[in-house]
């Protein structure tokens, strides 16, 4: 089973369940959340094939759409000063994450795209690798990924897959979906859709059920065309088809017990060194 991480939705669950943690006046509990995450994914699906994607700040959607999750940025400025500091401290732990405390492992399928999200990056994975296949998040965006892999929440402990889809949906499928999003748009993202048209709505259209009205006048108005061609390129993955493949670096793990004590020791995760807890990291990810 490969289980292909969506990082940062790892990471921002930690950061909300484990605030407080620190060792040697750095705040770790990101860290500990998220090798905490991986440490139970590996037992509950009984796997050691790890592949972690993570997003760009920076983000090549904007110049498509400058609106594009702005009102994230906005909202950082009405904040409470405790509230930015988690949220730096956050971030201070990502980049930990990825360039230090995973390699320093041995994991070496840990992919990053200036200007790309974990999402496109996925995507990438998925059509390559040889299943079964899981991804891990909780993002719909995903759900066009279906055909090539389950997703499975942490929060929810649920499984996800193509029939779920379909019954939450009224018979939509992962090809479909991408059509549903660039129809109805993404509030998560901040992409509007064409006013009025929601998920359901935009399946009764697909699926040709939506009777005449003002909700179908308006998706097939020029405006509503236009709205669709533009998030269409927004929310279809892999953003810019052809440009590179990060499936093309994939590497053998090169994980030992060593580089994992050394690490657990260093930021003082004493719950995965006392009694079975080291064994587990052993078992589960060395050979």
């Amino acid at each position: 089973m490969n289980m292909i991480i969506d990082c940062h939705y790892l990471c921002w669950g930690a950061s909300f369940a484990l605030p407080d943690m620190s060792a040697e006046d750095q705040e770790v509990g990101v860290i500990y959340g998220f090798l905490r995450q991986i440490l139970s994914l590996s037992k509950k699906f009984k796997t050691k094939d790890f592949y972690f994607c993570w997003d760009s700040k920076k983000s090549h959607r904007k110049l498509i759409f400058p609106d594009y999750k702005k009102k994230r940025a906005a909202k950082k400025k009405e904040m409470k000063p405790e509230d930015l500091s988690r949220i730096l401290a956050t971030h201070e732990q990502i980049g930990k994450l990825r360039n230090e405390i995973l390699p320093t492992m041995g994991f070496n399928n840990s992919f990053f795209r200036n200007g790309y999200e974990a999402d496109d990056l996925i995507c990438h994975l998925v059509r390559k690798l040889k299943g079964p296949n899981t991804i891990i998040s909780s993002d719909e965006d995903l759900y066009q990924l279906l055909d090539h892999a389950d997703m499975y929440s942490t929060q929810k402990g649920k499984v996800f897959k193509v029939k779920d889809l379909a019954k939450k949906y009224n018979g939509c499928t992962p090809k479909e979906w991408v059509d549903v999003k660039a129809l109805g748009g993404c509030g998560s993202d901040e992409v509007p859709g064409i006013k009025g048209v929601g998920a359901i709505k935009a399946v009764k259209y697909l699926h040709g059920e939506m009777k005449p009205g003002v909700i179908k006048e308006r998706i097939e108005s020029e405006e509503g065309r236009s709205i669709y061609k533009r998030n269409l390129e927004l929310v279809k993955l892999p953003l810019h088809e052809g440009v590179f493949d990060v499936a093309d670096n994939i590497q053998e793990d090169t994980i030992t017990s060593h580089a994992m004590l050394t690490l657990f020791e260093k930021y003082r995760f004493a719950s995965f060194l006392r009694g079975d807890a080291f064994s587990s990291w052993v078992t589960n990810f060395t050979d």
